[in-house]
């Protein structure tokens, strides 16, 4: 199984913003569509991998200005459905 992780946000202007940063620190990652079990938010995530998990988590503590809704976990099952962890 794959895993992935998901930042979501609260609007798009946050998940841009986070992009930013994760480029200053030069953090693997990718803007992608929101998972449909977190559609209640922003169109836009961002999908990181789990050894950056620390990092990530350390600049959106010092970047109150960014609102996330959360970091998620989701593994891809073989039919292709993710199940939120």
């Amino acid at each position: 199984m794959n895993e992935f992780m998901y930042i979501i946000f609260k609007t798009h202007s946050d998940g841009m913003a986070m992009d930013k940063k994760l480029k200053a620190a030069d953090i693997a990652h990718e803007i992608v569509p929101t998972p449909r079990q977190f559609s209640t938010s922003c169109s836009i995530s961002i999908r990181i991998d789990e050894s950056d998990l620390r990092e990530v988590q350390a600049i959106l503590a010092y970047s109150p200005s960014i609102k996330s809704r959360g970091i998620h976990k989701t593994k891809k099952r073989k039919k292709g459905l993710f199940r939120r962890e």
